[in-house]
């Protein structure tokens, strides 16, 4: 994925506000795991696949968020 335009929001909970611009085709979440992260992808689900865009969501397999996986890796390397 690199090359990929991001935008780093500081929390799921800003999902539902964030700009995305006509020309983009597929959002890809980064989020955490847990129920209320869940909870907040679906109130911003209608939001981030409007005008056909497609969601593709990831959650950290082995950690609650991506800040403890990347630490993982970081200490095993």
């Amino acid at each position: 994925w690199f090359g990929t335009p991001t935008w780093a929001l500081g929390g799921v909970e800003r999902l539902a506000f964030v700009a995305i611009p006509e020309k983009v085709r597929r959002v890809i979440v980064y989020g955490d795991r847990g129920r209320a992260a869940d909870r907040l992808l679906e109130k911003a689900r209608d939001h981030l696949t409007a005008n056909g865009r497609e969601l593709i969501s990831r959650v950290p397999e082995h950690h609650d968020d991506w800040n403890d996986a990347w630490r993982a890796h970081r200490r095993s390397a």
